[in-house]
């Protein structure tokens, strides 16, 4: 079985680089609609296990990215 880093090596001979999940998604997106944005907003292939996260956002994620979201009733952050 291969290791972490093998992995990554393996990835990066064939060109890929590091990228956070999201804006990996969004590209697979964007690669199955021909780059058309506007296709990527029209998607109707529900059934997709990428479908809910097409826009590089997650739509299940409570974060807002307002940096108070983590603070507790007493001021203290979680994170």
């Amino acid at each position: 079985m291969a290791t972490r880093e093998e992995r990554r090596k393996e990835a990066e001979l064939h060109g890929h680089e590091k990228r956070p999940t999201l804006k990996a998604i969004r590209a697979k997106c964007l690669d199955c609609c021909c780059h058309q944005i506007n296709e990527v907003k029209l998607c109707s292939c529900t059934s997709c296990p990428l479908w809910p996260y097409r826009f590089g956002k997650n739509p299940f994620s409570e974060r807002t990215g307002n940096p108070n979201a983590f603070k507790t009733k007493t001021g203290e952050q979680t994170c």
